[in-house]
């Protein structure tokens, strides 16, 4: 249908449509610097843009459980975007054995034991297996990029002079977590068979652990020798004095 242009028909649908091109210039002004000001995020973990998530992890080459550590730590950090793994060999060397001194009595680590990793402010002494506490630290990492984590190791590390000095604050008003692994519901014992440590009271389960924990092959072999080389000896005072040569540190 047609509409004659100077007709006040006309005249009203010629405001209705300046009226709604003006309204729609406002609302995109309104809306304009608040999308402008949103935090860019990342696709995979939604984390804003440029947030880092330091894994601290102390270990030692003599290990077992800190090789099973750093493996999926190396494997898991890389594909994580925003997350950094330090990792730290104590192998002498002052300033990374300061560190991870203070770090342990910032965490309550009491016997300082490795692997020993820190995410934020909560603490992982010892390594089970990838799907325990391989888990519990990727779920840790994550959290920490979707919500920051005040970084408790940092300042610690840069005062001992293992890393350069950051600009964040000391932990002095942190509450830093730790979390040990848990003891494995069944332990396997050469020649005995598995044992469910549950069935095993206490003085007994620290019996066969110790038990466990003291075979050392090379401690044995020592101690035979030194019985192997004393049976042929005649002279008590010879025998004494090459006892206590090779017991000597």
């Amino acid at each position: 249908m047609l509409v004659n242009a100077g007709s006040p028909r006309a005249w009203l649908l010629l405001h209705m449509t300046f009226a709604l091109r003006l309204l729609s210039i406002i609302a995109l002004l309104l809306v304009a610097p608040g999308v402008a000001q949103a935090p860019p995020e990342t696709r995979e973990t939604g984390a804003p843009t440029g947030t880092i998530v330091e894994i601290y992890l102390f270990w030692t080459a003599t290990c077992p459980h800190c090789t099973s550590a750093r493996g999926f730590l190396e494997r898991l950090v890389p594909g994580i975007p925003g997350a950094r793994l330090r990792s730290f060999e104590l192998d002498g060397d002052g300033s990374k054995e300061v560190a991870f001194i203070a770090l342990s009595k910032q965490f309550k680590n009491d016997p300082p034991a490795v692997p020993f990793i820190v995410v934020g402010d909560e603490a992982f002494v010892g390594y089970r297996d990838d799907t325990s506490t391989g888990a519990e630290i990727e779920h840790r990492i994550r959290a920490c990029l979707s919500m920051p984590c005040a970084d408790v190791a940092g300042p610690i590390l840069a005062q001992a002079g293992a890393i350069e000095r950051q600009s964040q604050g000391g932990p002095g008003t942190l509450r830093p977590r730790i979390k040990r692994s848990e003891l494995p519901a069944t332990i396997s014992i050469p020649g005995i068979g598995s044992i469910k440590t549950s069935s095993l009271s206490l003085p007994m389960l620290t019996i066969v652990l110790g038990a466990i924990d003291g075979f050392n092959p090379c401690a044995m072999w020592v101690l035979v020798f030194l019985i192997g080389s004393l049976v042929g000896l005649n002279d008590r005072l010879r025998m004494w004095s090459y006892g206590a040569a090779l017991r000597q540190p």
